[in-house]
Parts: structure tokens; sequence; C-alpha cells
């Protein structure tokens, strides 16, 4: 395994990549990542997130994905997380949410959630 440093990086955008396998950023060292921006690729699934070290996340884009459950997302640990998008997802439950640990969470966008 390679082992993958980003020190200062504060924003990281992977828009429209066919991103399907999230797995590899979250093995990754991002210390200072405030913004994740993972919009508009094919992942299905997020699980990997739970286990994430992303202290100083604030933002993070997940629209227009093919992502249907976020379960994971209620045991991912994102302290200051202020921004989740989730919108034009295959998404039919969104309670997850009503358990996650994000204590400055202040705007949740989710267009197009069933």
């Amino acid at each position: 395994m390679i082992n993958v440093n980003f020190p200062l990086l504060q924003k990281l955008g992977l828009r429209r990549n066919q991103i399907a396998n999230i797995s590899p950023l979250t093995t990754a060292n991002f210390p200072k990542l405030e913004t994740l921006y993972l919009l508009g690729n094919q992942i299905v699934d997020i699980s990997p997130l739970a286990t994430a070290n992303f202290p100083l996340l604030q933002k993070l884009d997940l629209d227009a994905n093919q992502i249907v459950n976020i379960s994971s997302l209620a045991t991912a640990k994102f302290p200051l997380l202020q921004e989740l998008n989730l919108g034009f997802n295959q998404i039919v439950d969104i309670s997850p949410l009503a358990t996650a640990k994000f204590p400055f969470y202040k705007n949740l966008i989710s267009d197009g959630i069933k």
C-alpha cells in the first residue's frame, strides 16, 4: 500500500471523474482538508467515510452520484462538518442523519432525493 500524505491540502475537487471507489481517499492523510467535492461520479458505497480521518472537514459534496444507503454517515467522525450535499442520488431514507454527530452542521442539500 502506498502512503499518501497531503499535510497542507485544504480543498480537494474530484468532480466528474467516474470515481466509483472512495476507499483510497479514506486511507490517505489529509489532516487539513476542509472541502471535499465528489459530485458527478459513480459512487454507490460511501461506507469508507465511516472510518475516514478528516478532522477539519467542513463541506462534503456527494451530489449526483448513485448513492442509495447513507447509514455509514451516522458513525462518521466529521466534528466540524457544516454542509453536506446529497442531492440527485438514489437515497430513499435520510433518517441516519438524525443520529450523526456533526455538532456544527448547518446545511443539508437534498435536491432530488426520493
